[in-house]
């Protein structure tokens, strides 16, 4: 189930309309029809074909090497929604970009084709549907109730854990770190830049813990992954909140190259069923 952050007000023109016509939290509609959808046309994996929830919705795809943008959803005189993806994007975020653009897909169809009294169609850009797009995005390519399997194998949730899965998920690390902290309760991940003395945050999940800052006091996970690149640190770091106090949980750590590096934060406590 979405957690308690994900599954907060909503007051966008897409989720509220969403909510009048189902009835339910806008975020459950979104990645109930993933699902259904998932398990409807047989789509199967890891990893799970953003090409697949196409065919099964009848979008259309094609590339091209002339879009500026990484992806594009328009619909043709004839009623056909058509994708266009930028040729040259990289083949994760070419997936996760497809599977974005089908969830508006799905989105259109699930606003239009259930109430004809909805009124003008919704213009303008609406960032909690967008919001919405990549939460479906990231259950159409790394289904819940498989990628919290996957991530549980472990006794304790590492870098190398959410490497493993970004893998066999086909996704990028960001967007593997995104789906845990979606899945597991207090769980944070944080990509991290070192500038001469100074190591300061370039990314953090969920991004309601910002702003978080390490405390460097020599010992920490994050220190000693820089001291020695290529293995995974692991230590009982303190970080700073502003304004909220401090943080102080098991953190597992391992650089990316010489100036960045990942870390895991362990939940607060780990709920029963998922442990």
């Amino acid at each position: 189930m979405p957690s308690h952050q994900e599954s907060s007000a909503w007051q966008g023109p897409a989720a509220s309309r969403l909510k009048r016509i189902y009835g339910r939290p806008p975020l459950e509609v979104v990645l109930s029809a993933v699902q259904t959808l998932r398990i409807d046309h047989g789509i199967t994996g890891p990893a799970f074909s953003p090409h697949s929830y196409a065919t099964a919705l009848g979008v259309q795809v094609n590339e091209s090497a002339a879009l500026a943008v990484d992806g594009l959803l328009a619909k043709t005189d004839d009623g056909l929604m058509v994708v266009t993806l930028r040729k040259s994007a990289p083949s994760k975020r070419k997936r996760f970009t497809l599977a974005h653009e089908v969830a508006h897909a799905m989105l259109f169809e699930a606003l239009t084709l259930r109430d004809e009294r909805l009124g003008e169609p919704i213009t303008g850009h609406d960032l909690e549907e967008e919001r919405l797009c990549n939460l479906a995005a990231a259950e159409m390519l790394m289904p819940r109730i498989f990628f919290a399997r996957d991530i549980r194998k472990d006794d304790i949730l590492t870098p190398l854990s959410l490497f493993r899965a970004a893998a066999t998920y086909g996704v990028s690390l960001q967007a593997a770190a995104n789906q845990a902290v979606s899945i597991l309760p207090s769980l944070i991940c944080v990509f991290w830049e070192r500038q001469g003395r100074n190591i300061e945050p370039l990314w953090v999940a969920p991004k309601y813990v910002e702003p978080l800052r390490p405390c460097l006091n020599g010992h920490s996970s994050i220190e000693a992954a820089f001291r020695s690149p290529g293995e995974v640190s692991t230590h009982r770091d303190t970080f700073y909140r502003l304004g909220h106090g401090r943080l102080s949980r098991l953190t597992t750590t391992c650089t990316l190259n010489d100036s960045k590096a990942f870390s895991v934060i362990a939940p607060a406590r780990t709920p029963r069923n998922l442990r």
